[in-house]
């Protein structure tokens, strides 16, 4: 059902989209804030993208834990910080669920100096760490567009 493995090689991305694979996503971010609503622009992201199916948009942990029992998606995009539940937390529930869907979290903070962080994350099974900064003095969005992308890719393609 796809392909399997981690990849940055876009030949093979475009084998699995020629091959119609569609990608089921999930959106996980917190509502609106100064300097815009997140997830609405990864919606707005992930529903141009042929290759990808949103099936749910939710705005804290709890809601995704719920959604996805009733379906896992292939990737999941997954704030850090959220009211009621935070990502770290929707990660361990995730594993003690046994539900594997392949994880990109995208985050505000600057995690990049706080490895132990990024070490804990991935060992609760996020495939990607990316930071967010959605400001118009932040990310520029065409390259933080095609890294959200590839890391979602991969992340579905990864063996969980």
């Amino acid at each position: 059902d796809g392909i399997r493995g981690v990849t940055s090689n876009p030949a093979i991305f475009e084998k699995a989209i020629a091959a119609g694979d569609e990608y089921s996503a999930q959106i996980v971010d917190v509502a609106p804030r100064v300097g815009g609503d997140p997830r609405r622009i990864f919606e707005a992201l992930v529903k141009r993208e042929d290759d990808f199916e949103l099936v749910g948009a939710v705005a804290d942990g709890d809601d995704c834990l719920r959604a996805i029992q009733d379906q896992v998606p292939d990737v999941l995009s997954l704030d850090l910080e959220m009211p009621r539940m935070s990502g770290r937390t929707v990660l361990m529930r995730l594993l003690e669920n046994n539900l594997r869907p392949g994880v990109v979290v995208v985050t505000g903070l600057p995690i990049w100096d706080q490895p132990s962080l990024s070490d804990e994350l991935r060992s609760l099974g996020a495939h990607s760490i990316l930071y967010k900064d959605l400001a118009p003095s932040g990310n520029d969005l065409n390259l933080f567009t095609r890294e959200y992308f590839n890391a979602l890719r991969n992340a579905a393609h990864f063996e969980h």
